[in-house]
């Protein structure tokens, strides 16, 4: 997992992540990963009120990461574990890759780290794991927000590499 950041405040809990179900949903209620200020905040906190009333597409797994004690959220992540469909003829080699739509980390964790590690990092490492869980190895792609700098490091520093637009890919890994 990439994200060194050794300077950053550690949490004190432990992290449990988890898929969230319908009898789960109001663990997303409230979630807010910035004021909105920025396009890329709306992006995720919609994404993540569409996920807390229940409104899914392409069979969308949701999970979440907590610290616990307490099950306060760090982060959320939405992906499609197999499906996506290609707009573009020159990537249709990949269709049915694993593909993250949306992931934010809590405005209240941001800048924090838990063992040297950014929590982005762990609720991307959760994600892919669980990816790996349904698909076995496969690409995963991502979509980063025009001016999401911090989503842009994070899939870099796992990873991932831009390939068209706000497009990001990662090989297959074991």
């Amino acid at each position: 997992m990439g994200g060194d950041c050794t300077e950053r405040e550690e949490i004190p809990g432990e992290i449990a992540a988890y898929e969230v179900g319908p009898a789960g949903y109001s663990v997303l209620e409230g979630f807010s990963c910035g004021d909105g200020d920025t396009a890329w905040e709306r992006y995720v906190n919609s994404r993540v009120e569409q996920y807390a009333a229940g409104w899914y597409e392409n069979d969308t797994i949701v999970r979440v990461a907590v610290e616990r004690p307490g099950d306060s959220v760090i982060g959320v992540v939405g992906f499609f574990p197999h499906g996506w469909e290609p707009d573009d003829p020159l990537l249709a080699e990949l269709k049915g890759a694993g593909f993250i739509e949306a992931l934010g980390v809590s405005k209240a964790y941001r800048g924090k780290a838990k063992n040297g590690h950014n929590l982005g990092d762990h609720v991307l490492s959760d994600a892919l794991g669980a990816i790996r869980a349904r698909r076995g190895p496969s690409w995963v792609l991502g979509h980063v927000q025009p001016g999401n700098q911090y989503g842009e490091r994070l899939l870099g520093r796992n990873g991932f590499l831009k390939m068209s637009g706000p497009l990001w890919g990662r090989l297959p890994m074991p």
